[in-house]
């Protein structure tokens, strides 16, 4: 299984940033 991202944030100017990550990696890649 591959570890992915997706931002899922509104268009600028926008005031809150999603950033959605999934996969075995994620929490390193977070770090």
């Amino acid at each position: 299984m591959d570890t992915i991202f997706a931002l899922s944030s509104g268009a600028p100017p926008a005031g809150i940033a999603i950033v959605r990550v999934s996969g075995p990696e994620a929490g390193p890649a977070l770090e």
